[in-house]
């Protein structure tokens, strides 16, 4: 006997509120959700963002700060504290839902200190044209999180772990994407724009080995950290093809990892898509993602709670469904 679909909800949405809440809004929902049949949700990232306390979380600053430190202007993310975001994953498992967290691996933004680099300046709409000779750049890649004082990592990220960016202090009027000494645009990623790599702030290198072995502590720590059962991962389309999600980011534990497409209003059944069959669409606040292929990848799961697809609810309000 298969076992049965499950449902997962999109527990956030762009335009709630900056107050702290959602974390212990969840804790003190996932009973109800359960009881409703949701079996699974899908949590906003939880790390502080370039924001502050008023950032989504798709501005990624600093992935070992789940609000607990003073930084970006504010201790707590826009949805509560690290205490009470790993509180409302334990009571959500315990009411029988699984927690995924959505994961930002593409980039970084809002470094602490400027560095100098050589750059090639390239045509944002056509990422495959020069639009300037090779020069110097003051650019803001030094990362050194010193609200957080080396806790959990000392590592501090410099401009040689990113592959581009696009502000130039020498240049601020300039409308380019900033290739960076020594480095290329990954191949195997969408093809809008000419090669669609980039996509915002600092551009991480995973071709570096240094970066690779970043994210894989960070991944480790994550999991013992948070007890989460999954990650939903972001910025698929900028990833070039074979980006291993289970190598990047889990080192000796993974769990699952979904390229969660577009979620629509209402029920909508989804399907799971690999790297190179992911398309955006800008016709919702929240980031889209749809499914250009149809076929079905099924999940290799630790339990058969969940398999194959998804039902997915928008949480656009505090009604119950």
């Amino acid at each position: 006997m298969s076992a049965p679909n499950g449902v997962m909800m999109q527990y956030f949405h762009w335009y709630i509120a900056p107050d702290g809440s959602l974390w212990n809004q969840l804790a003190q929902e996932a009973e109800s959700l359960a009881q409703a049949g949701i079996t699974s949700v899908w949590l906003p990232p939880a790390y502080k963002g370039v924001g502050g306390g008023y950032e989504v979380g798709y501005g990624v600053y600093d992935m070992y700060d789940l609000g607990e430190f003073d930084q970006q202007g504010s201790v707590r993310t826009k949805y509560g504290t690290k205490d009470e975001y790993i509180s409302a994953i334990k009571t959500a498992k315990a009411a029988g839902l699984q927690v995924y967290a959505d994961v930002v691996l593409n980039h970084m933004m809002g470094a602490d200190e400027t560095e100098e680099v050589e750059v090639t300046p390239f045509d944002p709409e056509n990422r495959s044209q020069a639009i300037g000779e090779y020069q110097m750049a003051k650019v803001w890649t030094h990362f050194t999180f010193a609200g957080r004082q080396g806790k959990y990592s000392d590592r501090e990220w410099h401009w040689w772990d990113f592959d581009a960016v696009d502000y130039n202090v020498y240049n601020e009027g300039e409308d380019a994407v900033y290739l960076l000494k020594g480095k290329s645009f990954d191949d195997n990623v969408d093809l809008e724009k000419g090669v669609f790599d980039y996509l915002m702030g600092c551009d991480l290198d995973m071709e570096r080995s240094e970066v690779q072995e970043a994210l894989k502590e960070w991944g480790s720590w994550y999991v013992d950290t948070t007890d989460v059962d999954g990650f939903r991962f972001d910025a698929v389309k900028h990833v070039r093809a074979g980006f291993s999600l289970t190598g990047y980011i889990t080192a000796a534990v993974m769990p699952d990892a979904v390229y969660l497409p577009w979620v629509s209003t209402g029920l909508t059944r989804l399907k799971h898509c690999t790297t190179s069959s992911v398309s955006r669409t800008e016709t919702s606040p929240c980031l889209t993602r749809r499914c250009t292929t149809t076929s079905v990848r099924p999940v290799r799961r630790a339990t058969p709670m969940i398999c194959d697809k998804f039902l997915t609810i928008r949480w656009f309000s505090n009604s119950r469904p």
